[in-house]
């Protein structure tokens, strides 16, 4: 009998300036090709599939961004230009050997085929991610650290808000002060230091900071956009046989056979057929001109400003063998997305990227601004007519939120799960809890949900039914595989046992909320009630 496969799927995308008061640029960096002897030999004598030569010979020659001096009054707010900062990454001795020992037992790994190219690898209209692996905490940095083991390796954006015990141990304070209180996502990148990153583009401005090892990145104008060929692609990833996932999972060595793949997710948008790792890539003066290509050592950090399209080669520290870098997506303003759209105003994700931005300052009406007009240009783009919906209701127009999310009908099942989520929610403001629960429920017909599954659990409180808002609650946080997911339903679920004058058993759950989600200031003020 044939083996069983089974698809383990990557189901988030990588993902992918002159201060404004700082001090002068220094000099430009050298072109890329200027590289150490130690890694020149590691790159030649490599036995996982790295290349003979640097990445992105094609653009050697281009200059490296403005070197920055990084100080208390930098200010990315206005920043529209990449540029390398220096002074961000207090001292990094190495990656500790127990750093991933407090992530729940299992750590999600990439894997990937060591002669697949960019990743994700494109086939037509199809583009192929990496398999994504749970492999056992004490058993991901050896298998990392072994060269022979058949497959690349790498663990790509771990959340380091849901585990703040990693990113305590690395040095981002002085990031995270620069980058401001709207942090959208803090991550590790953690891996051989062999898999190439194809072009794309992120919505966020991001900030990189390289601890280990070296990376390489291409960066494009955003009015690239015209000439690289972005399109739609539909999402696969790598199938794996039940033995190769068992053997990977226990930080094993093989020789997959990654003969299959399979769809697995929804289609994406920011990347594009442009291959920047060919020998004979070009690009028009006018974008070549504006172009960079950053060489990133350990201790420097790269600002990448949203919308501009790059793709990231890493290079292997000698000595450890590893990559190892973190970023921080960000929101300071929105310089960088009106840069982008003066240029390409007939952009329609660069205006949906705009619109999450003034969402997170607080103005969602920009952002309704910004959503219908990206919706003039593309009517069928189905993230903007959601969060047109959603950002109504943050304006306080509820009615219209309300129309809005009723005319969407249509979408796949997890589509027409988010759509009735989103409406659920807007009834429920506008205390039509009889149709918010209806609303919910229909929602997690189709897909099980942890976040709706609470704000369920959370109507049924307030139509009266505590038990059965317990049971939602209770359920709700077993099924949630975010710990902010799991933090908000347990702080939920103690709220309600107390109403149930359990109060043993609501201090339980704030305990539990705050040992998964530290910071969490609901759950934190609910406990300290209860003393």
């Amino acid at each position: 009998m044939a083996p069983l496969r089974l698809l383990w799927c990557l189901c988030t995308i990588q993902a992918s300036l002159r201060p404004h008061n700082a001090a002068p640029p220094g000099p430009t960096r050298p072109a890329a090709h200027e590289s150490s002897s130690s890694h020149e030999k590691r790159l030649k004598e490599d036995s996982l599939g790295s290349v003979s030569r640097p990445a992105f010979s094609a653009f050697a020659s281009l200059p490296g961004p403005p070197t920055v001096a990084a100080t208390p009054k930098t200010d990315l707010s206005n920043a529209t230009e990449p540029c390398i900062l220096t002074g961000l990454v207090n001292a990094f001795e190495g990656i500790p050997d127990d750093l991933l020992t407090k992530t729940g037992g299992k750590v999600r790994v990439d894997i990937w085929p060591v002669d697949g190219g960019p990743c994700p690898a494109k086939d037509g209209g199809v583009i192929i991610g990496p398999t994504l692996v749970p492999v056992a905490a004490d058993r991901v940095l050896p298998l990392l650290r072994e060269t022979q083991r058949g497959y690349h390796a790498y663990i790509r954006h771990l959340d380091l808000n849901s585990f703040p015990d990693v990113a305590d141990r690395l040095p981002l304070k002085r990031a995270k002060r620069l980058c401001g209180p709207r942090i959208k996502s803090a991550n590790l990148w953690l891996g051989d230091g062999r898999v190439q990153s194809a072009v794309h583009w992120d919505g966020h401005d991001n900030l990189l900071l390289q601890l280990e090892g070296r990376k390489r990145v291409l960066l494009l104008p955003p009015d690239a956009v015209s000439v690289l060929g972005f399109r739609r692609f539909q999402y696969h990833a790598w199938c794996l046989s039940s033995d190769e996932l068992d053997t990977i999972g226990r930080g094993g060595s093989m020789a997959p056979a990654f003969s299959e793949h399979e769809h697995c997710k929804a289609d994406v948008e920011n990347h594009c057929t442009f291959d920047a790792f060919r020998a004979t890539a070009t690009l028009p003066p006018s974008i070549e001109r504006r172009a960079y290509l950053a060489v990133l050592e350990p201790g420097q950090a790269l600002f990448v400003p949203a919308l501009w399209h790059h793709a990231v080669a890493s290079e292997p520290d000698p000595a450890s063998g590893l990559n190892c870098a973190a970023n921080l997506w960000f929101v300071l303003g929105t310089a960088a997305h009106d840069a982008a759209l003066r240029k390409t105003p007939a952009w329609p994700e660069a205006l949906f990227c705009l619109a999450a931005a003034k969402r997170s300052l607080g103005d969602p009406r920009a952002a309704v601004q910004a959503y219908e007009r990206a919706l003039k240009l593309r009517p069928a783009m189905t993230d903007a007519k959601h969060n047109l919906a959603a950002a109504l209701a943050e304006a306080g127009d509820l009615k219209a939120a309300v129309a809005r999310f009723e005319a969407n009908v249509g979408g796949d099942a997890a589509e027409e799960a988010r759509r009735l989520s989103g409406l659920g929610v807007v009834y429920k403001r506008q205390n039509r809890l009889e149709d918010a629960a209806a609303a919910f429920d229909a929602s997690l017909q189709l897909v099980e949900d942890s976040r709706t599954m609470v704000y369920r659990g959370n109507v049924a409180a307030l139509l009266g039914d505590l038990p059965d808002a317990e049971r939602r609650l209770a359920a709700a946080a077993a099924a949630a595989l975010k710990p902010r997911d799991r933090a908000d339903a347990l702080n939920s679920r103690g709220v309600v046992l107390e109403a149930l004058d359990r109060p043993g058993d609501a201090a339980d759950c704030y305990d539990r909320a705050l040992d998964a989600v530290p910071g969490h200031a609901k759950a934190r003020a609910n406990r300290d009630a209860l003393l």
